[in-house]
């Protein structure tokens, strides 16, 4: 019979291989942010602060990342591991479930320890679980993670992740009806000012802050669209100066702005300004120059100039 067994990196514990399928705990590393760490889950026989749990309170616009979730399948010699499949969903309670979404890990292979036993692992690294803006009022957010190994004999074993306390693996968070976490909310960044200029077709924004708290980055919109992403500089009491060119704005009025991001997700929309750009001169097709000398004898030189890939046609008369 083969064994699979779930457990962290960070809780590896030599086990004896029995005919049952055990699971073991394992560490979930979360960030409300997509660099800040905000604290981890464990999950294990001793202790579980994930399963139905109220996780937090957040706004419609907080986006919550698994920083880190390492996972470790111990199997017998010779078993071939298929694959993890980890799967997660949320959305507002007492509604129907919806899809499961299914995550990217990274398998790093697998290996003998010293215990006597081997084991393959992956990891879940920096990936953002929601699609913002969230519903208000309670949510859910569930877990789900499936095995699969290929024993020496050809025999196929899925197994799936059972939460040792044999809760579900459930927990829960409340988003906010006005936008307005319970949580203290980051401050916003102080703005000097924010310019927008037009030359030769080409836009350039410039802005400066004189003081950042928990900026995690700015984005840059034209016409309420996002095109591009400038990192900020965390809190800082300084000024910072930040620049941001557009080379694919086409003729026409434009409006442009930036925003705030904040390490909990907050965004912040600063007032937007209009720029008209103008459209490129074509530049001529074909240019003839005078003769030169004039008048001559024997010859002249009739310089020409002309777009490359162009039809151009020359007659010469002698009157």
């Amino acid at each position: 019979m083969k064994i699979i067994r779930l457990l962290s990196l960070f809780l590896l514990t030599v086990f004896a291989f029995s005919t049952s399928i055990e699971f073991e705990g394992f560490s979930i590393f979360y960030g409300i942010g997509q660099d800040a760490f905000s604290g981890f889950w464990g999950i294990s026989e001793t202790g579980n602060n994930f399963s139905e749990q109220n996780i937090g309170a957040f706004t419609s616009n907080t986006q919550l990342w698994i920083l880190h979730h390492p996972v470790t399948i111990y199997i017998d010699e010779g078993d071939s591991v298929i694959d993890l499949d980890y799967m997660y969903r949320y959305g507002p309670v007492n509604e129907d479930s919806v899809e499961w979404i299914h995550a990217v890990t990274e398998y790093s292979g697998q290996t003998y320890h010293p215990g006597g036993y081997w084991y393959a692992y992956w990891a879940l690294d920096h990936t953002p679980l929601f699609d913002l803006p969230l519903d208000a009022g309670e949510n859910y957010l569930e877990i789900a993670l499936t095995a699969r190994v290929v024993g020496i004999g050809g025999d196929t074993l899925t197994a799936s992740f059972v939460v040792p306390d044999s809760l579900p693996f459930l927990a829960y968070f409340t988003v906010s009806e006005d936008g307005q976490s319970t949580t203290e909310p980051s401050l916003p960044i102080k703005l000097a000012y924010f310019r927008v200029f037009e030359r030769k077709g080409k836009i350039e924004l410039s802005w400066r802050t004189e003081s950042e708290t928990e900026n995690s980055h700015f984005l840059v919109y034209r016409d309420n669209v996002v095109i591009g992403r400038i990192e900020g500089n965390g809190t800082c009491s300084a000024p910072h100066d930040y620049d941001f060119f557009d080379n694919k704005s086409s003729p026409g009025i434009h409006e442009y702005a930036i925003a705030d991001v904040s390490y909990h997700g907050e965004e912040l929309l600063h007032e937007a300004i209009k720029v008209e750009v103008e459209a490129k001169v074509e530049e001529t097709a074909f240019v003839m120059n005078k003769a030169y000398p004039n008048p001559f004898n024997p010859r002249t030189i009739i310089s020409m100039q002309y777009v490359v890939g162009s039809n151009s046609v020359v007659n010469i008369y002698n009157t």
